[in-house]
Formats: C-alpha cells, structure tokens, sequence
C-alpha cells in the first residue's frame, strides 16, 4: 500500500510539473530593448491575433493585415485587417476553393491587398493565381496565374513598391529550367519581362523590389552579379560582382545590401555606396534583413533583431525575441516568437529608428 501511495505521489508532482512548465510556456514575453531605446517602449505597438497560424503580415500606414488559418494545423485561407491601435479584426477574404491556400499577402494600400491563391498537385507542380482585392468593394482582379505561361515548377515570391509588383516565374521545357522576371505595372496595367535569369542559389531570395528599383543576383559564365534596374527609367543602371551564394539584394539606386552564404548560420551582410563603390562587412549570422534611408535591420542566429545605421555606424539592439523582420516608409514590422509558434508580429516606427 505504501509504494502505491508513493506511485502516486510522484505521479502527482509529475503532472503538476508539466502544468508548471506550460503555464511558463505559455507566459507572453515581454519585448527587450537595448537601454537606448527603453524610453520609447511605448511606442511599441503588438497585437497577438485571436486566428489560429496567422502568417505574411503586411502593413500600410495605421491598417495591418495577415493570413489565418480557420483550423488547427490547417493551410492559411482567409485575409485579416485591423486599424490599430484601437481598431478590431475584421476577415475581409475567405478561399472559397478547399485545399487551395492563400500566402504572399501585401497592402497596397489602405484599399488595396495583393495575395497569392496556389495549389500543390503532385504530378503537375503547383497551381497558382496572383489577385488584388478591393477591401472596400470586395472586388478581386486577378493579375497573372500559372496557367498563362505554364508556369508550375515553383510559387511565386512577390514583392511590391505600391506602384510595381515583381515576382519570379520558373518554366520547364524540354529537361531545362527558365527563370523569368516580371513586372506588372499599376500605373497602366502593363506586364513586361525585366530580365531572364541563368542561374539562382536560391529563387525565393534572389531579388527584391524597392521604391522604385528592382535588383536581383545571376550567374554570369563562371561570376555571380547583382544588378540594379531603375523601373521608372527602364534602364539597367549597376551590375558588379559578390559571391556566388549571395542573396536578396535590396537598393534604392543610391545604396544597395545584400547577404552572402545560407541563413543565420554564415550569412554575412553587406552594404555598398554605389557611387563611392565603398563596400562594408556590417555583421554575420544574419537571417533576414531589409532596409530603408540610413537604417538596416536585419534579425541575427540568437533571434535577436538589430538595426545598423550607416551615417552613425552604429548598432542597436530592437528586441531579444524576434524575427522575420522587414520595413516600409512607416513601420518596422517582425514576429515574436513563443514557444516555436508566431504569437505575436510587432510594429515599430521608422521615424524612431534614429
């Protein structure tokens, strides 16, 4: 009798263990600022959404919008939009195809949100449909699918200005793969082909889209190049060499960064001034990064988010818990991190970054 009573005890503080552990777990972390910026703790602003798997955050001015997942475990099919900070969540899109998820979500604008539907079948690649909706009207429009060049190897990755929309078309064709790069055009609803890629180390972080200049990395003979192309001029304005694993190369025509080798654990950053040709090491194990004026923030292999300023060289710390980040002309967006689950995305201003 006396060891069944043991059993149970230890059985006991076993399970009041593990309820200890998860309600730890559970706990939400607070953000971490490097003692510079605690004073403008408050001008943090996060939201927890209440959807299960919520994904592709986009934000334009004081509306954020995100993918959800309607069940647990389940692909993402409906949009979320909030005007914060006191707004609420409203869906403003549902998939109505099953099996068919939606992903690659931007905001336009505070009326318009681009979005990807795709679908992976087995034998024929992936089924997949770029639309823009009309918050207001609920209006879609759709602007290119797989269908219109047979384009099924890859999804696509889209990147927009406001008014450029660019992404990556991959074809198969007698054993050899095309690498398409195209433009569409919001101004007067025009579709071109900016350039065709040789070769990519990686086709979902090969070029990026930014105020105006698209810039991406292909191998040339036995060198790998980063070009810049000024869209409002239609002109290639810069090429030069990096390495041959360099990824996602962000420039506004003046300045351009760039990373070489695989995520976090030997991905080192880099910045060039294209006009002194000055190239700067800023730091290794990066992850993701983006850039805007004289700031880049980039997250690091400890999931801490850092921002370096170029006029001032120096390096600040934004949080100890967090990743995925990316920037507009507002905000500083980036997921906190609870438990191997996005919890919570965070918004920060960029007139603050300096």
């Amino acid at each position: 009798m006396i060891k069944n009573i043991t059993k149970t005890v230890i059985l006991l503080v076993m399970i009041f263990s593990v309820l200890i552990w998860t309600s730890c777990s559970k706990s939400n972390p607070s953000i971490k600022l490097s003692p510079k910026n605690k004073e403008q703790s408050n001008l943090i602003y996060k939201h927890r959404p209440s959807f299960i798997g919520f994904n592709s955050v986009s934000v334009y001015k004081n509306l954020v919008a995100w993918v959800v997942s309607t069940k647990p475990g389940g692909i993402t099919n409906q949009i979320v939009t909030l005007n914060f900070p006191n707004g609420k969540e409203k869906v403003v899109y549902t998939n109505p195809e099953s099996g068919t998820q939606t992903d690659e979500l931007i905001l336009k604008s505070n009326k318009e949100l681009i979005f990807c539907n795709w679908k992976g079948i087995i034998k024929n690649g992936y089924y997949w449909e770029i639309n823009v909706l009309n918050i207001e009207s609920n209006k879609i429009k759709k602007i290119a699918s797989s269908n219109d060049r047979n384009s099924t190897v890859a999804l696509p990755r889209l990147y927009c200005d406001g008014r450029y929309l660019s992404w990556l078309e991959i074809n198969r064709k007698n054993q050899t793969f095309h690498h398409t790069l195209y433009i569409y055009d919001f101004a007067d609803n025009s579709l071109k082909v900016i350039a065709s890629i040789n070769q990519i180390y990686n086709p979902f972080e090969f070029y990026k889209i930014k105020n105006g200049f698209i810039s991406w990395i292909d191998k040339k003979e036995s060198s790998t190049l980063l070009y810049i192309y000024d869209l409002n001029k239609n002109k290639l304005i810069n090429s030069f060499m990096v390495g041959p694993k360099a990824r996602g190369p962000i420039s506004d025509g003046v300045c351009t960064v760039w990373a070489e080798g695989q995520h976090k654990i030997e991905g080192a950053l880099f910045y060039k001034n294209l006009k002194s040709g000055n190239i700067i090491n800023i730091c290794r194990n990066v992850g993701n990064f983006d850039y805007i004026g004289n700031n880049i923030v980039y997250d690091k292999q400890n999931d801490s988010i850092e921002l370096y300023n170029i006029n001032l060289k120096t390096r600040t710390t934004l949080t100890e818990n967090g990743r995925l980040p990316s920037v507009n002309q507002d905000w500083v967006v980036w997921y906190e991190d609870m438990v191997g689950q996005d919890n919570s995305f965070i918004l920060y201003p960029v007139n603050k970054l300096s």
